[in-house]
């Protein structure tokens, strides 16, 4: 019989808390994975995408760039594939940024128009409907290192843009290679 008489305390799991990882940077990540099929799908071939949507794809194709380079190990075939629809998509949202940039420099009173061509639509559809899934599940299932890749990709975009740049309207494609 043990000497002291007290009852054992009840145990309570408590979840465990990551420092670093907030709530709100998950859900804002979700968030911008769900809306950005809407936008591909729908706004991007009608010309209606506006600067929000522009950097809501940017930092897609730039967090799938940066998830890729993490994943090396896996299938060589499948990882080639990925690398190619990733970068056949990065250089059609590259290039209908520029044309945008090109148009705006040629009549400046007029507001900025996105409208891609339709090899650049299919590229930019095709590689966003190629990531898109697996990006949310690996949101789901690893969300730490999804956390980390995004957070490393800010990072890296805060870091190459050009402060003078930023002060502009035009906007440029800064890509992950």
């Amino acid at each position: 019989m043990p000497n002291n008489r007290k009852p054992r305390k009840k145990y309570i799991p408590r979840a465990v808390e990551r420092p670093f990882l907030t709530s709100t940077e998950v859900n804002d990540m979700t968030s911008m994975l769900d809306d950005l099929a809407l936008i591909v799908e729908l706004k991007l071939c009608r010309g209606l995408i506006n600067r929000k949507d522009i950097e809501r794809i940017h930092q897609f194709f730039n967090w799938i760039g940066f998830s890729i380079a993490k994943r090396r190990e896996i299938d060589p075939e499948n990882y080639a594939e990925a690398v190619d629809i990733q970068r056949a998509g990065a250089s059609a949202f590259g290039s209908l940024i520029e044309r945008s940039n090109r148009q705006q420099q040629m009549n400046p009173g007029e507001p900025r128009r996105y409208i891609p061509s339709g090899d650049e639509m299919k590229a930019i559809q095709e590689c966003v409907t190629y990531f898109l899934e697996p990006m949310k599940e690996a949101l789901r299932t690893n969300t730490v290192s999804m956390v980390k890749e995004f957070q490393a990709m800010r990072l890296y975009i805060s870091h190459n843009a050009n402060k003078d740049h930023a002060k502009s309207e035009e906007y440029e494609f800064r890509k992950f290679s």
